[in-house]
């Protein structure tokens, strides 16, 4: 039901972090702003449909930016779900604590939901 999509690394600044990428990964998406989360991400493909994702935050209370300050970088991982209703539904039978669903600019508007799970990990649920 799900499979394995990207590591989500927040970073001060995309521009800078991808000094450290470009020599090693080729395919890179242009910057993107997902206005509903206040950050602009860039896919960096690292293997075969196989991402990071470098979260820039781009709005004064943007959560990401407190990760920064604070030196937290890879904060989630990110599943695509064949089945995106029966994947939250699942997630939530297990434990996992939602946080509001939205359509995502990086994903080409596709719903997408962040969860808390019952060990504090968080994980980024994507609809195919």
């Amino acid at each position: 039901m799900l499979r394995f999509h990207h590591v989500g690394c927040a970073v001060a600044s995309i521009e800078s972090a991808l000094e450290f990428y470009r020599p090693l990964f080729p395919k890179i998406s242009s910057p993107i702003a997902v206005s509903s989360q206040g950050v602009n991400v860039c896919l960096v493909e690292t293997g075969a449909g196989i991402f990071t994702e470098l979260v820039e935050p781009a709005a004064a209370d943007s959560p990401v930016k407190n990760l920064v300050k604070k030196g937290f970088t890879y904060y989630h991982i990110g599943y695509v779900a064949s089945d995106f209703d029966a994947a939250m539904a699942l997630l939530v039978d297990l434990g996992y604590r939602p946080q509001s669903t939205f359509h995502s600019e990086a994903f080409g508007e596709r719903r997408c939901c962040f969860f808390t799970s019952p060990v504090m990990h968080m994980i980024e649920l994507i609809e195919e």
